[in-house]
């Protein structure tokens, strides 16, 4: 694995949160109510069978075994999954297939997110989540954390997300 971060001017783009709260009004959720949210909207995509996954993690350290094993196997199920974070090592070749991870500059405005993007040709959706307390550890209050979220399958606003996350790719 090489130690590839994100396209350089990338964070200069604005986030798909940014996209789909200038149209969606966003609510105040906790990141136990995101899980849950999240979750379904893996299983979701996993039984529409789409073909692209995008996910940000914010940093590394969300992207725990547990969650790696589920996008790991939405990436068996055919799609191509890139995930996203600061911390992470990059192994991302272009045309690569299955999963994928990139690793964030520390001020690109996706590092304050939390992004599912799906795509396919019956199902497309965006997730998307702003940190309100960016910074906080990761401690037992964790679950209780704050962010500002909305969701939507409008094909247009989906796609704006995604391209925002794939125009990332180094």
């Amino acid at each position: 694995m090489t130690s590839l971060t994100a396209r350089p001017g990338a964070a200069d783009l604005q986030s798909p949160f940014d996209v789909v709260a200038q149209r969606v009004p966003a609510q105040r959720r906790t990141k136990r109510q995101l899980l849950s949210a999240s979750r379904a909207l893996e299983r979701r995509a996993l039984a529409a069978g789409v073909d692209t996954v995008l996910v940000t993690f914010q940093d590394r350290r969300h992207l725990t075994p547990p969650t790696r094993d589920a996008y790991a196997g939405l990436a068996r199920s055919g799609a191509t999954v890139h995930a996203f974070a600061r911390g992470l090592v990059s192994d991302y070749r272009p045309g690569s297939t299955g999963l994928s991870h990139v690793a964030l500059l520390p001020h690109d405005p996706l590092a304050l997110e939390w992004d599912l993007v799906v795509l396919g040709r019956t199902f497309s959706a965006a997730f998307v989540a702003r940190d309100l307390t960016p910074g906080a550890t990761a401690d037992g209050a964790d679950l209780d954390r704050p962010f500002s979220w909305t969701q939507t399958e409008d094909p247009d606003l989906v796609s704006a997300c995604a391209d925002r996350l794939l125009a990332r790719l180094p």
